[in-house]
């Protein structure tokens, strides 16, 4: 079951005698842990990613500007 941020102040707990039902609240903190964990997870991958696509970019614009350089010394020596 996935958490979304609106479920957790909405969340309701049976009440016992002394309070909430602590295995109730128990099982709920680990879902939240367990969503907290993949969205940390899946954070840590796409900033990986966005590392990874600027390094791609970066090399793309070298090799489009040495491409543009060729282009205009190709021109130049036709004139």
């Amino acid at each position: 079951m996935r958490i979304t941020p609106s479920d957790i102040p909405s969340k309701k707990f049976n009440k016992s005698f002394w309070g909430y039902v602590p295995g109730e609240v128990d099982q709920w903190l680990n879902e939240i842990v367990i969503c907290y964990e993949e969205d940390v997870s899946e954070l840590k991958e796409l900033r990986q990613e966005i590392t990874r696509l600027r390094n791609e970019n970066k090399q793309l614009r070298g090799i489009v500007r040495e491409m543009d350089q060729l282009d205009e010394s190709r021109v130049s020596s036709e004139c």
